[in-house]
């Protein structure tokens, strides 16, 4: 509540237009969200606020810090019952063989570098239980990575958190470096399996991976300035899909799709909208 006026943002704060949106979260940031309490961009940037050390004690997690260093590990099995938002200047490393269990509607937000580095041996395994989001919000510092490499997601759902929808069970807001290899996502009764969300400076890289019994969308690319996507395989569910569900949909992007699998999705497989440009080849 600002004065007498009200705002929801319970749809997507994005616009077609990149110089749209950011004149309008210029606005917004200047003359709104100082006004908000707790909302992202005005949470206290201490490296432990009490809010993460509450967190951190409702939750079951295995932690190591090296304050030095800046860097979170995060290792052995963790049951999330609580929204946890990572401290802004620290990295977090999720090492192999590590599990997450969602237990109640929850997300773990990262705003810095994110390292999910399983093997094959020793995947990292996350179970969302149809109550889990990961959310990667670096869209203030831009200087960040995101790698997930062997590792397991089942069952994610989107979120909403200070007005503000994340379609993906997981979602990324960056302006710098994504590599997912290796890695499989099933089950996920999000909007989107993965939605990215860039600004311009966005590189995104897809290798190897399996998306299967997809019930809405795979994966979706807004104002990423690359992305590429190969030998991976992206499979809609037989049983629940959408019927306006599709494997790729790409909106002010540029793309490079070859040598994968895409199927069993009732809209399109690749949907290409909004002055996207790419090759698509060896599908």
């Amino acid at each position: 509540l600002i004065g007498s006026y009200v705002f929801y943002f319970h749809k997507e704060i994005f616009f077609n237009d990149l110089n749209v949106f950011k004149k309008n979260m210029n606005f917004l940031k200047k003359n709104f969200f100082p006004l908000i309490k707790n909302i992202e961009l005005t949470k206290n940037n201490s490296d432990f606020t009490e809010n993460f050390k509450n967190n951190i004690n409702q939750n079951k997690l295995n932690l190591k810090f090296e304050k030095d260093q800046l860097k979170i590990f995060i290792s052995g099995k963790n049951f999330i019952k609580k929204n946890i938002n990572f401290p802004k200047n620290y990295s977090v490393i999720i090492e192999e063989g590590t599990s997450i269990i969602f237990d109640k509607n929850a997300y773990l937000k990262f705003y810095k570098n994110l390292y999910m580095m399983g093997s094959d041996k020793k995947p990292i395994k996350v179970f969302g239980n149809n109550k889990g989001t990961i959310i990667l919000s670096d869209m203030y510092s831009k200087n960040n990575n995101l790698i997930i490499k062997d590792a397991y997601f089942e069952n994610m759902k989107e979120a909403i958190d200070d007005g503000v929808r994340y379609t993906g069970g997981i979602t990324i807001l960056s302006n710098s470096t994504v590599k997912i290899i290796n890695s499989n996502f099933k089950n996920f009764l999000s909007e989107d399996v993965i939605n990215f969300k860039g600004f311009g400076d966005l590189v995104v890289n897809l290798s190897k991976n399996n998306f299967v019994e997809i019930n809405n969308d795979g994966i979706d690319s807004d104002f990423v300035k690359k992305i590429t996507i190969n030998e991976n395989i992206i499979q809609g569910s037989t049983d629940t899909l959408n019927k306006n569900s599709d494997g790729l949909d790409f909106s002010k992007t540029e793309f490079y799709v070859y040598d994968n699998l895409i199927s069993n999705f009732l809209d399109k497989c690749i949907s290409v909208g909004e002055s996207s440009r790419g090759v698509i080849k060896s599908n």
